[in-house]
């Protein structure tokens, strides 16, 4: 996409969009890519956001530009505030996006003790 023109930020371009990202994270290849990612950052979850951030964000980008959003930082910024915007008037935004999230922040295994409490390690 060229110059400054920006897509239409209808719900239901959102919810496509946001529906093909999630489509991409699942891809046998992708899941392959962020697997390895967490493999290698074991329990830093610095590492692991070192690793799978640029992974998931290069996949969105990806998919955002295919849908008229430019394919960098920018684009991404942009559909985000789209997004967050829709997703306060349409509850199957707020879900894919609900689902879309733990893909950026990816939560670590953590151990508990027996009352429940995550133990620090």
């Amino acid at each position: 996409m060229s110059g400054d023109t920006e897509p239409a930020y209808t719900a239901d371009k959102v919810r496509d969009i946001l529906q093909d990202v999630l489509a991409a994270f699942n891809n046998p290849e992708n899941v392959s890519k962020l697997e390895e990612a967490r493999l290698s950052a074991g329990n830093d979850m610095v590492k692991l956001m070192k690793t799978s951030f640029p992974i998931v964000a290069q996949i969105q980008m990806d998919i955002i530009s295919k849908h008229g959003f430019r394919g960098d930082g920018e684009g991404a910024v942009r559909f985000i505030l789209a997004t967050k915007a829709l997703e306060k008037e349409d509850a199957e935004i707020a879900n894919l996006n609900a689902l879309v999230r733990p893909y950026f922040m990816p939560s670590m295994t953590s151990s508990t003790n027996q009352s429940g409490e995550t133990l620090n390690s």
